[in-house]
């Protein structure tokens, strides 16, 4: 996408929002501010530097979540072990009910 006329192409769109958890499986974004950087600025290369990948790990693993139907603070080991859980269950209450 161009930026607006007044910008060059070496500009940048930086947008700084808030997540809040509303709920369990909710989260809710809130954009901040917003402004237009040059390559030169520092947050440009804070953001897009590979030794930097560090610092994006909570917000990718938070944003993997979201998409993968998990539940924005919810681990997939954890939702696994709900499963696993709830499914043994089932198998235990099943066999109960045959004995019967």
């Amino acid at each position: 996408m161009a930026l607006p006329a007044p910008y060059l192409e070496d500009s940048h769109y930086i947008v700084i929002f808030k997540l809040h958890k509303i709920n369990a499986s909710e989260i809710s974004m809130v954009v901040e501010t917003g402004f237009v950087i040059d390559e030169a600025d520092f947050r440009y290369h804070l953001l897009t530097d590979k030794k930097n990948k560090d610092r994006w790990k909570p917000f990718t693993v938070l944003l993997k979540n979201v998409f993968s139907g998990r539940a924005p603070f919810e681990g997939k080991a954890k939702k696994n072990s709900k499963k696993a859980y709830k499914k043994k269950k089932k198998e235990r209450q099943r066999k109960k009910e045959q004995n019967l």
